[in-house]
């Protein structure tokens, strides 16, 4: 309950422009190193229930 305290008693909402920043490029990183990763653990899922790998196409790539 302390740290609510204080965040009240200085009027701090959010996070600051350096956290948003931090936090940004953290997100950016996890999805560049763990990406490909996740995708070959997909593929192995796929051959397991008999599916091709790879996935079906965007659906944003119908039109």
């Amino acid at each position: 309950m302390k740290t609510k305290q204080w965040c009240i008693e200085r009027n701090e909402r959010g996070a600051s422009g350096d956290g948003l920043v931090r936090g940004t490029l953290g997100a950016a990183l996890m999805m560049l190193f763990l990406g490909r990763p996740y995708g070959a653990f997909l593929n192995v899922v796929r051959k397991l229930f008999g599916l091709p790998p790879g996935g079906d196409k965007p659906m944003s790539l119908n039109s």
